[in-house]
């Protein structure tokens, strides 16, 4: 035999043994990837949970849908937007581009936007600076306990770090001795009228505006990172701060915002009473809803000081709001780089709970001259005044006269209206009525009139119908929907526990949102949102298209939406019923005393603004 045959021979040979051992390396390669895939499975499932958990109805869809492509392995990596110069050029290099945005931010809060009238007022009043040394002991200004450290560390959630990258998970986690060290220096910087000089920079995060040109560095919301060690400082004192304004009575009772018992729930239902009482009577009603420019970035930092010396407060607490609001810096961040620092000379630093309850000081004053045959609602910054009565051009005077007053406050303080987002709209149902525009104007420029506006959530239409409403809602849970459909066709996301939990967390707060307003509408309208829930339902349970409402209602445990609505209106009833400082609080009362059968509804109705199914 030669030298190549057996060289094939030991090759035929060796041939079974190759095959042998690729079978056990191809079935070991099987199983190893089953067993990757499972465990993959199984971690993608045990992730999905937990962030579940952490779902409620402030939790922006965007972000789910962007932890649900995350886990499905489709990574979105964040670019560096290009913005536009004032000539036309394109800032595309990393560092322009955060300090052209830097300085886009900064420009809001510069003087030069305040109007010159303002300004002349600004310089005045600015020469004679309130004092607030007292001798007093006052309990507001004592030193801060281990029980207030303690609960205001509690409350606190989880949030990005500021430019010391200390977080509040850490700060829960640290030693009692560090607590007791971190408390010991609250109170220094408290008592002795200090104030960090790395507390006073901030990071901000520019998060573009939906729907807006992107190039412009304007069309970005700036969210403010600020140390997390201040701001738990600031809720310290805020609480104190609150309880001296809420127990002296310093804030209008019309303001909603921040505040204990409060909701925009109030104003909502305030004015689709007061709307349905005009309808009621066959008269006319004209509203006319303000917007502010800039409103956190143009507060006069001056007058909140001036506000809260006129109420009386003196030491520590009002000191530190001075050290708080002064000296401002921030960096923006865009990825892992910094831009340069930059100043902020005015406004209100955001960022902080203390931060609202300074604007809420800074906006109290604009009712102080409101015409008492205007009526207004207040939530932060959004203002709305408006008058019914049986005559349009008596209405518009009556509205012009409180416009006017409106302008001659915003004089004082540095508020300015916007005139292209402030709008007016004229509400009745008389058939024979033209709903001209009415004749109004702000800082001499005729106010837009429109068919229907969003009011804190609610879309209100010139006849109060609610449909455009109810239409816009429906397009909104749509998108929802979308999302549990998506989830339902996932191994790691498709259970039903986690489902039901997304729309009870996620869809169902939009339909309940308001609904105490708009359970006005049609019963047809109404029903046109069950849908929407049954969809959710099936999708989460598995059921089929054809499955009863009732069963599937009773497999979910989830009430009919009607059945919602009701339980919202006796629980929102209930809850002005017994706090007496609610402004409907009185109106809630005459209803009950007059609830009997010598009174007729329509009377009622003609006489009070309570939630529509208590009138009946």
């Amino acid at each position: 035999m030669t030298a190549g045959e057996h060289l094939r021979s030991a090759d035929m040979l060796r041939e079974p043994l190759k095959e042998t051992i690729r079978s056990i390396i191809k079935s070991v390669t099987i199983e190893v990837k089953q067993d990757a895939d499972i465990f993959s499975i199984r971690q993608k499932k045990s992730s999905w949970q937990q962030y579940i958990s952490t779902i409620n109805n402030h939790t922006n869809l965007h972000q789910i849908w962007k932890k649900v492509k995350t886990i499905s392995g489709k990574y979105c990596t964040a670019h560096i937007p290009l913005l536009k110069e004032d000539n036309g050029a394109m800032v595309h290099s990393p560092q322009q581009v955060e300090n052209k945005l830097a300085q886009s931010f900064a420009g809001v809060s510069g003087d030069h936007n305040y109007p010159d009238e303002f300004l002349q007022y600004k310089r005045n009043m600015e020469t004679r600076s309130p004092s607030f040394c007292t001798v007093q002991e006052l309990s507001y200004n004592m030193e801060f306990t281990k029980p207030e450290f303690d609960h205001s560390l509690a409350i606190t959630k989880n949030s990005s770090p500021g430019p010391d990258r200390i977080t509040y998970t850490m700060l829960k986690h640290a030693h009692p001795t560090m607590l007791s060290i971190i408390l010991a220096l609250f109170n220094k910087v408290y008592s002795e009228n200090q104030f960090p000089d790395s507390w006073n920079t901030a990071i901000v995060v520019p998060i573009p505006k939906p729907g807006k040109d992107h190039s412009n560095p304007l069309n970005y919301r700036p969210i403010a990172l600020r140390s997390c060690l201040c701001k738990l400082l600031d809720k310290m004192i805020n609480i104190r701060l609150i309880w001296y304004l809420e127990t002296n009575n310093c804030i209008k009772n019309i303001q909603s915002g921040f505040r204990q018992n409060r909701s925009t729930t109030d104003h909502l239902v305030q004015l689709e009473q007061d709307l349905q009482v005009a309808i009621t009577r066959k008269q006319h009603t004209i509203a006319v809803f303000f917007d502010l420019n800039k409103a956190y970035d143009t507060a006069w930092r001056f007058g909140v000081m001036r506000s809260l010396h006129s109420f009386g407060l003196r030491g520590h607490l009002p000191q530190f709001i001075d050290n708080f609001m002064s000296n401002r810096r921030i960096r923006v961040r865009i990825g892992n780089t910094l831009s340069e620092t930059v100043a902020i000379s005015q406004g209100i630093p955001q960022g902080s709970v203390l931060s609202c309850t300074c604007f809420m000081v800074a906006i109290n004053s604009i009712t102080d001259n409101l015409p008492n045959n205007v009526k207004a609602t207040l939530y932060v910054d959004d203002y709305t005044i408006y008058a019914s009565g049986a005559i349009p051009h008596l209405l518009e005077r009556r509205l012009q006269s409180a416009i006017n007053k409106l302008i001659d406050w915003s004089h004082t303080t540095g508020f300015t209206f916007s005139t292209t987002k402030t709008v007016s709209m004229h509400i009745c149902r008389k058939r024979n009525c033209t709903k001209l525009a009415p004749n109004l104007n702000v800082y001499n420029r005729d106010i837009n009139c429109v068919d229907n506006h969003k009011f804190l959530g609610l879309t209100f239409d010139n006849s109060l119908t609610w449909k455009k409403h109810i239409q816009s809602l429906k397009i909104s849970c749509q998108k929802t929907l979308d999302l549990l459909k998506h989830l339902s066709h996932k191994t790691w996301g498709a259970d039903r526990v986690s489902l039901l939990r997304l729309y009870i967390m996620l869809l169902k707060p939009k339909l309940d949102y308001g609904s105490e307003a708009y359970s006005s509408a049609c019963k047809s309208l109404l029903n046109s949102l069950n849908p929407i829930q049954n969809a959710a339902i099936r999708i989460a349970t598995g059921a089929f298209r054809s499955s009863p409402v009732l069963s599937l209602q009773a497999e979910s445990g989830i009430k009919p939406l009607s059945t919602y609505r009701d339980i919202k209106l006796l629980n929102y009833y209930s809850r002005i019923y017994v706090t007496p400082p609610h402004p409907m609080h009185d109106d809630c009362v005459s209803v009950n005393n007059n609830n009997d059968d010598n009174v007729e509804p329509e009377e009622i109705n003609n006489n009070a603004r309570s939630p529509k199914p208590f009138l009946e």
